[in-house]
Formats: structure tokens, sequence, C-alpha cells
């Protein structure tokens, strides 16, 4: 992909200070009302991810925007070769940090805005649950997690005309953030326009949607012959 990013500098930087400040002192918690209303149906994803990530584990993988780090833990039921966790928020690193520690054999850890990242590692897997939502460049966005993977991206969108949205925007706009969300003929059309295999599956709040050009595999797949196409089908 040829895009540059669009909202670096002065513009972004003060967007991303709304959501840091968010996340640090407003963020809703998972209990009572706020699991109520914030996180329902995250069981539909957490299944999905289950099935889209690989059974082998000799994998690397990045987490963007780990939070507290339970969603990937309740994902992982095995450990991983190594696991990197990003996020805005210092607390949320050690948080998600204690939690991850057995699920993987090395875990590396950054406080960061992983837009603007300009670390040149790649891994199997880059996770961005819960990072659309909040950024008003997706395609820089989408440009900037895709060079970090060579493998796949696993990322979702927030849906369009739901009530779970409309409230969302609501209390977000309180916040002052913008909550984006698209139509699944938007999320079609900007897909395509990138020249990459995805497949996209329909939850009841949000669109699930894996990019990329192969499947992490391996060492013995490897070694195998890659006797199969690297590419995913639609």
């Amino acid at each position: 992909m040829t895009r540059k990013l669009k909202y670096r500098g002065d513009f972004h930087n003060n967007e991303i200070e709304k959501v840091k400040h968010y996340f640090t002192s407003r963020y809703p918690g998972r209990a009572g009302i706020s699991k109520s209303v914030f996180r329902i149906k995250e069981n539909q994803r957490l299944s999905l991810l289950k099935e889209w990530f690989p059974r082998h584990r000799e994998i690397s993988l990045l987490d963007i925007g780990c939070g507290d780090g339970v969603f990937l833990s309740n994902v992982l039921d095995g450990t991983l070769k190594l696991i990197k966790i990003e996020d805005l928020v210092p607390d949320n690193i050690k948080l998600a940090g204690c939690r991850l520690a057995d699920k993987t054999e090395t875990l590396d850890t950054e406080v960061i805005d992983s837009y603007s990242v300009n670390d040149k590692k790649q891994y199997d897997i880059v996770l961005a649950i819960g990072i659309f939502d909040y950024y008003c460049d997706w395609p820089g966005l989408l440009e900037s997690l895709m060079s970090r993977t060579k493998g796949i991206l696993i990322a979702d969108f927030p849906k369009s005309g739901t009530f779970h949205s409309m409230a969302r925007r609501i209390w977000l706009g309180l916040n002052h953030i913008k909550l984006n969300t698209i139509s699944g003929p938007g999320l079609d059309r900007f897909l395509r326009s990138l020249g990459m295999n995805f497949e996209v599956k329909e939850l009841d709040l949000n669109w699930m949607v894996k990019i990329g050009n192969s499947e992490p595999q391996s060492r013995d797949q490897t070694a195998a012959g890659n006797s199969s196409s690297g590419g995913d089908s639609r």
C-alpha cells in the first residue's frame, strides 16, 4: 500500500490525548452496568478468534491496544512463542503483562501510540480489537498495522446503525471522542480498495476482519515445502 498517514502532527496528537485521557479516567469497567452496556456480545468475538487463530503455537503475536489483557488471555488456550503488547495507558500494560505472562515464552511490553510507531519488526499475527473505533484515518492506520505483520491482521470495526453504536456514540461524544462506525457495503468497498485478501464475519455489533496474504506457518509446515497456496480464499 502506498497511502501516507494523513493525520500525523497536531491533529492526531490532540485526538490521541483525548483517547488516552478517556482510557485513563473514564473507560467503563468490567462489572455492573458497564459490563451490561459496554461489554455485551464479547463472547462472539472470543469464539471467532479461537477459530481464526492457528492451531500451532510457534508464532509471534502483537496485540495493539491490549487493555487489561483479559480479552487476549481468554482467547489463548496455550503458550505462544512471543507476545508483544502495546497500549497508551501504563496501568493497562502492567495489568495485561501480569495476565499474559504465562501465555508466552517471551513477553515484550511498550507504552506507545501504535499509530505512529516506527518499529520495523514483523509478527505472524497483529491483533487490533477495539482500535478502529477511535481513529479517523482508517487507511493510514491499516497501512501502519499491515507493515507490522508477515502473516495476518485481525481487527474489528463497529457496525453502524445499531442501538449499541448509537449509545456508544453519545457516551463517547460526552467525552469529546468521535466513534467511527461503518456499514457492510462501506466496509466491503474499503477492504476491496486495498487489493489484499480478506475475510469478513458479521457479528451482532461488529464486523470481524482478517486481512493478509498468508496464514502463519509452523516450522514443520515450512519444512514440508509450502505445498498449499499462501493466500486466504474468500
